[in-house]
Parts: C-alpha cells; sequence; structure tokens
C-alpha cells in the first residue's frame, strides 16, 4: 500500500518499531520468569540419621516448567543443631536423640 505523505510513512515506521520492541520485552519478561525458582526437589525425599551417621541431602531447583535450573545457589540450615547438623554441601549429622 502506498503511501501518499511522508508523515504517513513515519508514522507506519514508528508503529512497526513499537509493536516489536513490545514483543522484545515480551519475550524477555517470559524468559526471566523461567529463571525463577518456582520449587525444589530434595532428594533422598525421606530418610533418617542415626546420632554420628550422615545422610547426603541434593537440592535441585526448578522452573515453571518443572525443568532443572543450573546456577542457582541452594543454602542448607538446621532448626537446631543440637539434634542434627548440617553442611553447605546437604550432609546432615545426627548429633542427639
Amino acid at each position: 500500500m502506498p503511501f501518499k505523505h511522508k508523515l504517513s510513512r513515519r508514522l507506519a515506521l514508528m508503529r512497526n518499531l513499537l509493536v516489536g520492541m513490545a514483543l522484545l520485552t515480551a519475550c524477555q519478561e517470559i524468559a526471566a520468569l523461567l529463571q525463577q525458582v518456582v520449587t525444589i526437589t530434595i532428594s533422598p525425599a525421606s530418610g533418617s540419621v542415626v546420632v554420628g551417621q550422615t545422610l547426603q541431602l541434593t537440592a535441585t531447583p526448578l522452573d515453571g516448567t518443572g525443568q532443572p535450573l543450573s546456577g542457582k545457589v541452594v543454602t542448607w540450615q538446621t532448626s537446631d543443631a543440637s539434634i542434627a547438623t548440617v553442611d553447605g554441601s546437604g550432609l546432615v549429622g545426627g548429633a542427639a536423640a
């Protein structure tokens, strides 16, 4: 469709640029959402630790589609170190019964 006025061409070009920018922004927002941790899977799912023994736990952060996310930092902590300890790698130790 030929444009009769330079202004019409400029407006059409600006409209197309704005649509392209809006699509790019939407894609970036979707990509950012996919990188957010939605769930963390702990393995093994259950277990027990005897005093003096250890149990290695692993945590896998998952995105909104259930895919593992790399590069996410997991921090381990215990609510009562007199009963069980845990180190930075998820190694749980039984401290008391």
